[in-house]
């Protein structure tokens, strides 16, 4: 049985499989563009995305080792210089206040739409697999040249994803109006189709003019 808390090899050869993770910032029905957008952009750069926030005190090992075997063979020079994936999630803004409890953010893409399924493999549908809940990945870390003058590195491929636990929304979230509002008793209902408005010679906002 797989462990949950750590990075491990996957069935495929080269992919890893990750540990219980927070899945966040999904686009796995459809290709987007790094800012969530399909409109106005260039179809070759539409891709599936999923962001990973790793839980502290989990074993990455299996991935730092296969991220480091591809350095050695692909890079030219100082394998130093070579970018890794791995960002910490304390310098993210928008996600600063999780660093504590997940220090490390993964980001992942696919040309490919992953398989997506839930805890008993069964397919899930779109609203199932939102930003926050828990689940699994498996990863293709893959070499990258260097491009217009910058640092080549290891980036991530998506495979397939597995969502297990509910949890809160993470990010991208839509407020529902019974987050905005709480029921109110007593409304004048009036009449429905708006004749009461009227009846007092205009508008309330005749103040304004």
């Amino acid at each position: 049985m797989a462990d949950m808390t750590k990075f491990e090899p996957g069935a495929k050869e080269g992919t890893i499989r990750s540990p219980k993770c927070r899945l966040i910032y999904p686009s796995l029905f459809a290709p987007t563009n790094m800012k969530g957008s399909t409109q106005d952009v260039d179809e070759s750069k539409l891709k599936y995305r999923l962001s990973i926030l790793v839980p502290k005190g989990s074993d990455t090992k299996a991935l730092e080792d296969r991220i480091e075997a591809i350095i050695a063979d692909q890079s030219k020079g100082d394998q130093a210089k070579a970018r890794r994936p791995f960002i910490k999630v304390a310098d993210q803004n928008s996600l600063e206040k999780y660093a504590d409890d997940y220090p490390l953010l993964l980001r992942s893409t696919s040309k490919y739409q992953p398989d997506v399924v839930g805890p008993s493999l069964q397919k899930i549908q779109e609203d199932e697999a939102y930003s926050g809940r828990w689940g699994r990945a498996t990863l293709n870390p893959y070499w990258y040249p260097s491009i217009d003058g910058g640092k080549p590195g290891v980036a991530l491929g998506l495979n397939n994803v597995q969502f297990l636990d509910h949890d809160n929304q993470i990010g991208g979230s839509r407020v529902t109006a019974e987050d905005d509002f709480e029921p109110v008793d007593d409304v004048d209902a009036g009449d429905p189709d708006g004749s009461d408005a009227s009846e007092g010679g205009g508008s309330n906002l005749d103040f304004m003019g």
